[in-house]
């Protein structure tokens, strides 16, 4: 796509948030920046020098998991490639072109430059230089891969659909199958060592090796759900998390494992422990329970948010989760308190944005949210519509004169950049979708049930009868 300093209007091609989504292009030059709105526009791993998140931020994309490599650098990934890089405990992070759009399901670095992701359709990368470089490494499979963990520098091991199991012994570099003994989904797997490794799955599955993997042994469950993730502290105390808020524990590598309350009801989708008493699981709709006693009691705690929370890493006493929408909560206590990293504009779902220059743009959306930046999209006020009503099209002539429409037949009018909106008279009640005009007078609108209004004078709220009602026959 080639950016142009001539305005530009984005048609919305998905509306699957609860954040409004506000991207900019830039085409590399100074001068050359439009606008887009909608999740059919995000970035991905290989557009990072093209697309920015303007709103949520650092991003909206749906983050997966996430690994801390000392209390400063971790990397986060999530859908349409994405990786994001921190070197100051969370606070801040940066893209990273993975050079794929697949959705990356984990990632595991056994020290703070040599890392692996992997995701969808057996795609493996590898880093080598703390994610500045991703090389994507032959799997020979096509199914998705949900989980990986390296038990030292060389040895490692990725699950994913179907009971698939691959093995590295070169770090990362060439990986083999191994046989799991299943056709079960396998979602979670951790290694403790080079040898000794669990992984769990679909139906109550937890599947045990002490060679590596060379061999898998399943081993009792007392549940069916779905677990998972899984967390060992050393060779004999682990936890496994799932489906149905199932939390599991053991104390003699696995060969039984004991029920643990955790007082949820829906997922639980990581777990992670710092030793053996201290420990943190994330899961569905913002859940974050915390044990001091090695699960004998799991407390909730306010996370801030509703999202589901998917990945959970800590390293001394820094954590980071991450989850769905975007959402980033970082915690300098090990655990006990989280706050949001991610910013935001506005939760309104934006659907439509208009640039008059490279500097000056408004963005419309539900709820009669008009959101209006002068500097390039690098913030974002929100302007007073007068409007509940959702606002789906928006169009400028110059930097102040200015249209939006929306639903119940609104039409809003400014002459002073946002300052003040003013209803105008449409003479419908139709949900009005779209604006266009050629110059400060001469405008159309589109909307629902073929409904085509025209003015050729702009005084839309003194001039009704300059209105003119076309319908598809």
């Amino acid at each position: 796509m080639k950016a142009s300093t001539r305005k530009v209007r984005f048609s919305v091609v998905s509306l699957a948030s609860a954040f409004g989504l506000a991207l900019a292009i830039h085409a590399g030059h100074a001068t050359s920046v439009t606008q887009a709105t909608g999740l059919g526009g995000a970035p991905d791993g290989t557009s990072t020098t093209h697309w920015i998140w303007q709103n949520p931020r650092p991003t909206g994309n749906y983050l997966t998991g996430v690994d801390l490599t000392d209390s400063n650098s971790g990397t986060l990934v999530g859908i349409a490639g994405t990786i994001m890089h921190t070197s100051d405990g969370g606070l801040s992070w940066a893209i990273q072109s993975s050079g794929t759009i697949e959705t990356l399901e984990a990632v595991c670095f056994i020290d703070s430059s040599t890392g692996t992701v992997v995701g969808d359709s057996g795609v493996i990368l590898q880093t080598t230089d703390a994610g500045l470089t991703w090389i994507q490494r032959a799997s020979g499979i096509q199914d998705s891969l949900r989980a990986v963990s390296f038990g030292d520098a060389n040895n490692g091991t990725a699950v994913g659909l179907g009971g698939r199991i691959l093995h590295t012994t070169d770090g990362g570099v060439t990986w083999t199958s191994q046989s799991s003994g299943t056709a079960s989904d396998l979602f979670g797997v951790h290694f403790i060592n080079a040898t000794t490794g669990t992984a769990v799955g679909a139906d109550g599955i937890i599947l045990r090796t002490i060679n590596g993997g060379a061999t898998w042994t399943p081993q009792g469950s007392p549940s069916s759900s779905f677990f998972l993730a899984v967390y060992f502290t050393d060779t004999s105390i682990g936890t496994v998390v799932g489906t149905d808020g199932t939390i599991l524990r053991t104390t003699d590598g696995g060969a039984n494992w004991t029920p643990q309350t955790s007082g949820v009801t829906g997922q639980m989708m990581a777990v992670r422990f710092s030793d053996a008493n201290i420990g943190t699981v994330v899961g569905d709709f913002g859940t974050v329970l915390h044990t001091t006693n090695g699960g004998d009691t799991w407390t909730g705690q306010p996370s801030g948010t509703t999202n589901q929370l998917t990945g959970v890493s800590f390293n001394g006493g820094t954590g980071i989760t991450v989850g769905g929408l975007g959402t980033i909560l970082r915690s300098t206590d090990q655990g006990n308190n989280w706050t949001s990293v991610t910013t935001t504009v506005t939760s309104e779902q934006l659907n439509s944005v208009f640039f008059t220059d490279t500097n000056t743009g408004t963005a419309v959306g539900t709820a009669g949210m008009i959101v209006r930046t002068s500097d390039r999209g690098a913030n974002w006020v929100e302007q007073l519509s007068g409007t509940t009503a959702d606002l789906w099209g928006v169009c400028f002539t110059d930097a102040n004169t200015g249209t939006a429409v929306g639903a119940s037949g609104t039409i809003l009018r400014t002459t002073d950049g946002g300052t003040m909106w003013t209803p105008q008279v449409s003479g419908t009640t139709n949900l009005l979708w779209g604006v266009s005009f050629v110059d400060a007078n001469t405008g159309t609108v589109s909307g629902f049930a073929g409904t085509i209004l025209h003015t050729t004078d702009g005084e839309w709220s003194n001039k009704r009868s300059s209105w003119h009602f076309f319908h598809r026959r």
